[in-house]
């Protein structure tokens, strides 16, 4: 039975801690409702909310970089939420790895690392870089994977470059990618790449999926099978056949902070 956690366990269990959220829109999507818990006691989102992107502000969120108004590769956002007691930022990206996610690893590298750090990424590199997508793919998986390890599992005085000796590991978590619908429709898609991947693009998310969580292991990076758990739960998708309702975010956000109570041994409520 699917725990539920109320906002006030969310903003219990986030605080005095840092979080990094790095994807692309339905990522974005865990980030609104991220924030939407831990700065009101409303349930969920309604659609026009999860829809807007770059906006100057979201229920207290600042945009810190970006959010011009683009479908292109080059679309950049950062938005951060802060408060006294808890920072929570996003990073949208439209590759799993590239020298923009190589630069934001180096920042959180070279300044405070985050205790938690939330990533996907796959519509967008198996759909708009070319025919050879899958395969860059897997490729950029590696390294990214690879960089984490290298870069979040160790500490370095921010002075010198002396190793310091930390046990406290920011908790990595890869989600896969959501379920997609045989006729989905958005910004990341072009006429091109439809005709080209609308007949095998349900079996390439999972086939992507399926490579994801196998290299995730690989790194020991923890794993949350998005599309397994929302296999069953198509009403909850919108529209266009990619993006998820706020019930739908609901969903993913019980899943998440279930994850994280495991993974750090905090006990869960009992409802």
């Amino acid at each position: 039975m699917e725990i539920q956690f109320e906002n006030f366990d969310v903003r219990e269990l986030f605080d005095n801690k840092y979080v990094v959220i790095i994807g692309d829109s339905v990522t974005r999507g865990i980030y609104k409702d991220l924030v939407m818990c831990l700065s009101s006691d409303r349930e969920c989102l309604d659609q026009q909310e999860l829809k807007q992107k770059g906006e100057i502000s979201f229920l207290g969120d600042q945009l810190v970089e970006g959010g011009v108004q683009t479908n292109g590769i080059e679309y950049k956002e950062i938005r951060e939420f802060c408060t006294s007691r808890i920072l929570l930022r996003f990073y949208f990206v439209t590759r799993c790895f590239n020298s923009y996610v190589e630069t934001v690893l180096a920042d959180l590298h070279f300044h405070e690392k985050p205790d938690i750090l939330i990533l996907n990424s796959c519509l967008w590199d198996i759909n708009r870089y070319g025919p050879n997508g899958m395969k860059e793919y897997v490729s950029n998986l590696n390294r990214l994977f690879a960089s984490l390890d290298l870069i979040l599992n160790e500490k370095y005085d921010k002075t010198r470059e002396n190793k310091i000796l930390n046990n406290n590991k920011p908790l990595i978590i890869w989600l896969t990618t959501f379920p997609i619908s045989s006729q989905p429709r958005g910004g990341l898609f072009t006429e091109e790449t439809l005709s080209r991947s609308r007949k095998t693009l349900r079996l390439d998310v999972m086939q992507a999926n399926y490579k994801s969580q196998q290299l995730a292991l690989k790194y020991n990076i923890n794993v949350i099978d998005m599309h397994y758990h929302f296999r069953n739960e198509l009403d909850l998708r919108a529209n266009d056949g990619i993006h998820w309702l706020g019930q739908g975010h609901l969903k993913a956000r019980n899943l998440i902070i279930d994850h994280i109570c495991k993974s750090w041994g905090v006990r869960v409520p009992k409802r």
